[in-house]
C-alpha cells in the first residue's frame, strides 16, 4: 500500500488527477480525484509538511499503512492507496462516498430528529467496533467525517490525525495551556488535549460530541478561540442537551448516554463503543407535559430564538460598512496595532449582533459586521465585505440573515466555501462556527 514515487505530468503520486476540492480540514485538503489509469473516482487527501522527509515519520507512516490495509467494513470508506511524494507531500486515497456529510446536513437543516440520530449513530458504532477490534482508533469523529449515502452512514478519514501528528509539524498544532495539540479542539477528547494515551474510549467521547451536535445543532463548547475550546474539553462539564435546548425534547435515555460519553475521565465513560450502542437500544416514547389539576394539558411551544422562554426583542441592524484588510504603508506600526487588537479591545469595539471575525495567532485581526439582510463577500469593490486575498474570488459568497437564521451561499467561487471544513453550496452557521473562504478562516459570532 505504501508507495514513494515522484510526481509526473502534474498528477498526485503519478496517478491521481485532481477534479475539485470537497473538504478542507485543520491539516489538509480532500479532493475528488480520478485515478487516470483505472478511470476510478476517489477521495484524495493531500497534506504538505517538511516532517514527511524524516525517517521516523516514514516508519510510522508504513506502520499505519499496514494496519489500515486490514480495515474493512461496509460502514467505513476503504483506504486503498497511501504514498509519500518527495520532497514534502503525502496522499491518502480512499473510496469516494457519494452523499452528504452530517456537517452539511446540520448546516442546511439544523438538528436531526432523535430517532434519526439513533439510526445514524448505531451504524457508526458498528463500524467503529470493527476498527477497535483491530486496535485502530479513529481519533477525530465529527460531522464532516460521516458521509450519508443511499446505503447509509460511512466513516471517512481514518487515521488521518495519527499520520499527521507523526510529522511533528507545529504548523498543524493549536497551542494550549496543556501544550500543542493536533486536530480540531472542538472534536478532541480530554486525553488528546493532555497528550495522554488514545484508546477506544477516545472514540466514545467523540461519539458523545457527535450526538450532542446532531441533537442540538451546536457543539457543547462554543468558545471563540481554539485554545479556549481545548481547555473546556478538559475542565468544563458540558451542559446536558435537554437543558441546553429543552424545546427539542431530547429523550432522557439519550441525554444520559451522551453525558456519560462526555465524561472527562475515560474510566467514567461507557466501557466500549458496544456498551454505548447497548445504552441507545431504548425505545423513544414521546414525553407529555403534565396538565394542571382540572385543566387540559397545553401543547408545548418553542420559545423565540435567544434566551429560552423569553421573547427576543427586535434589534436595529448597524449601518452597512465596507471592511478592507489593512495594507502596509507609511504608518505601518499604527496600522499593525489597529489591525491586531487583543481580544478585550476587540470585544469592546466590536458591534453587537452577527459578525465574522478574522484571527491571527490568537489575536483579532479584523471584525466584519453582518449588517442588513444580505452581505456580499469577495475581492471586488462592489462587495460589502472586501477581503483582498488571492484565494478569494471577486464575488465569493453571500451571507443572508432571515428570521434569525444565518445562511451562507457560495457564488461559484474558484476555491470553494467551507463550514467547519465541509464544502458547501449553501448552508447555515451558528455561533463559533468556522467559515472558510478559500484559504481564509473567519469565525461567525452572534452574542
Amino acid at each position: 500500500m505504501l508507495v514513494r514515487r515522484e510526481s509526473s505530468s502534474g498528477l498526485i503520486g503519478g496517478a491521481y488527477r485532481i477534479v475539485e476540492p470537497v473538504g478542507r480540514g485543520w491539516a489538509g485538503v480532500v479532493y475528488r480525484a480520478e485515478h487516470v489509469m483505472m478511470g476510478r473516482m476517489t477521495s484524495l487527501k493531500v497534506v504538505t509538511s517538511a516532517g514527511v522527509a524524516s525517517s521516523d515519520f516514514i516508519d510510522r507512516f508504513r506502520e499505519a499503512a499496514h494496519l489500515l490495509s486490514e480495515l474493512s467494513d461496509p460502514r467505513i470508506a476503504t483506504i486503498h492507496d497511501m504514498g509519500i511524494e518527495p520532497p514534502n507531500r503525502i496522499y491518502i486515497a480512499a473510496d469516494l462516498i457519494e452523499g452528504k456529510s452530517l456537517a452539511a446536513i446540520i448546516a442546511e437543516s439544523g438538528p436531526l430528529p432523535p430517532q434519526k440520530v439513533l439510526d445514524v449513530v448505531r451504524a457508526i458504532i458498528k463500524g467503529l467496533q470493527t476498527a477497535h477490534a483491530l486496535g485502530v482508533v479513529h481519533g477525530s469523529i465529527k460531522p464532516s467525517n460521516i458521509i450519508i449515502s443511499e446505503e447509509g452512514p460511512h466513516i471517512v478519514d481514518f487515521a488521518a490525525r495519527r499520520i499527521i501528528s507523526a510529522t511533528g509539524d507545529e504548523a498543524f498544532t493549536t497551542m494550549t495551556s496543556f501544550g500543542p495539540v493536533y486536530g480540531e479542539p472542538a472534536y478532541l477528547a480530554p486525553e488528546q488535549v493532555k497528550g495522554a494515551e488514545v484508546t477506544a474510549k477516545t472514540d466514545v467521547y467523540g461519539l458523545g460530541l457527535l450526538m450532542y451536535e446532531l441533537l442540538t445543532g451546536a457543539k457543547p463548547f462554543r468558545m471563540e478561540l481554539p485554545h479556549l475550546v481545548a481547555a473546556a474539553q478538559v475542565e468544563t462539564p458540558a451542559e446536558p442537551p435537554r437543558e441546553f435546548k429543552p424545546w427539542l425534547k431530547v429523550p432522557k435515555f439519550i441525554d444520559v448516554a451522551v453525558m456519560r460519553a462526555l465524561s472527562k475521565d475515560p474510566g467514567h465513560r461507557q466501557g466500549s463503543a458496544k456498551d454505548l450502542h447497548d445504552e441507545l437500544e431504548g425505545e423513544i416514547v414521546p414525553e407529555k407535559e403534565p396538565a394542571a389539576p382540572g385543566r387540559p394539558a397545553r401543547a408545548a411551544t418553542r420559545p423565540a430564538a435567544g434566551v429560552p422562554g423569553r421573547a427576543k426583542e427586535p434589534t436595529k441592524a448597524p449601518p452597512r460598512t465596507e471592511a478592507k484588510p489593512v495594507s502596509p504603508g507609511e504608518d505601518e506600526p499604527k496600522r499593525a496595532a489597529a489591525a491586531a487588537p487583543d481580544d478585550a479591545e476587540a470585544k469592546a469595539a466590536a458591534p453587537g449582533g452577527p459578525r465574522l471575525v478574522l484571527y491571527e495567532r490568537k489575536k483579532v485581526r479584523a471584525v466584519y459586521p453582518l449588517a442588513g439582510e444580505t452581505t456580499l463577500i469577495g475581492r471586488a469593490g462592489e462587495c460589502d465585505i472586501i477581503i483582498d486575498d488571492p484565494s478569494i474570488s471577486r464575488r465569493h459568497a453571500r451571507v443572508t440573515i432571515k428570521q434569525g437564521r444565518v445562511t451562507v451561499e457560495d457564488l461559484g467561487s474558484l476555491n470553494g466555501t467551507f463550514i467547519n471544513g465541509d464544502a458547501v453550496e449553501r448552508g447555515h452557521v451558528e455561533h463559533a462556527d468556522r467559515l472558510s473562504l478559500g484559504s481564509v478562516d473567519l469565525y461567525f459570532q452572534d452574542d
